[in-house]
């Protein structure tokens, strides 16, 4: 299944890239002309552009001592600044609200439209919103539109365009430190290969996934990489491999298991294994399979992996 990555406000917030701000010296010398061309646009341009060293300045100026004419005229420029930097400010925050709106109505189209197989608008839409996180210089709703258009080239059996999307917005998410963006992209990745029947290179993506994963933290995720590499090893003929994936598999969602029935719920107990039990079931058929049952150094791997599922049908 593909992940399509949701934007949210919290994130597009904090991922908008900012350019770096022009020097005092630069800053003032175009403030100055600005204002005595009286080029408001230039102005509002100047102050968005370069709001900690327009508030430096107007600090600086306002800090001025004295009752000369020029230190008056120092705390006069600076109490001006200050007036428009509180101005522009406020008229930042609309755009920016303005634009982050568009941002998640595009994609709430898109993946509406998606959703209903509607390819030709789900493409409209994202491709419509990574113009605009372009202009925005917003990586993160780039990363995302780009990915999400993957996943509909993917949809559509152009695979070579979809992977191309996929590592494009890899590449961005790692960049700019999103795991969890890029555990969606390497899923994405890895559900394309498998589908083409390439599991040399599907296994490359999960081994990715897996040391993300680890690093992490994620035990959710690390027992699914786990059983995703048990189950390509499988396909690539090598039991041996997919074993130790499998048994790492279990261990980990056995671990899980603990935590869960700490809290006493027979019900969440049952729902947390709904969708486990088949790696207890596969592992055990393929020790069997190997003829581990019969072999003493592995016999206990074998009662350990039946224990446990038998304890999943308890």
């Amino acid at each position: 299944m593909h992940k399509i990555l949701v934007l949210t406000l919290c994130l597009l917030l904090s991922c908008a890239v900012q350019a770096a701000e022009l020097s005092r010296e630069q800053f003032m010398d175009q403030f100055l002309s600005a204002v005595q061309a009286k080029d408001a646009e230039k102005i509002s341009q100047l102050l968005q552009e370069n709001p900690a060293t327009a508030r430096k300045i107007q600090r600086a100026l306002q800090a001025v001592e004295g009752e000369a004419e020029n230190a008056q005229q120092a705390r006069a420029l600076g109490g001006l600044l200050g007036e428009l930097l509180g101005a522009s400010a406020q008229s930042g925050d609309n755009a920016a609200g303005s634009d982050i709106a568009e941002l998640q109505r595009l994609h709430r189209e898109a993946e509406q439209a998606w959703n209903h197989s509607d390819y030709p608008t789900a493409l409209e839409k994202w491709e419509q919103g990574l113009k605009l996180a372009r202009q925005l210089k917003n990586r993160q709703a780039i990363s995302a539109f780009i990915g999400n258009l993957g996943a509909v080239y993917d949809d559509l059996g152009q695979y070579a365009k979809a992977l191309e999307y996929y590592e494009q917005a890899l590449a961005i998410h790692r960049e700019i430190g999103d795991r969890a963006g890029e555990g969606g992209d390497l899923n994405n990745i890895t559900v394309l290969h498998e589908t083409q029947g390439d599991y040399s290179k599907a296994r490359d993506s999960y081994q990715q996934a897996l040391t993300l994963f680890s690093k992490t933290g994620e035990p959710e995720n690390l027992w699914m990489a786990w059983k995703n590499l048990y189950a390509v090893m499988e396909k690539l003929n090598n039991p041996n491999a997919a074993i130790f994936y499998g048994k790492q598999a279990i261990n980990t969602i056995q671990k899980l298991r603990a935590n869960v029935a700490r809290l006493d719920d027979k019900t969440l107990s049952q729902s947390f294994l709904k969708d486990k039990k088949h790696v207890y079931e596969g592992l055990a058929d393929l020790l069997m399979s190997q003829g581990r049952l019969f072999l003493a150094p592995q016999r206990e791997d074998l009662q350990k992996c039946l224990l446990a599922y038998q304890q999943t049908q308890n």
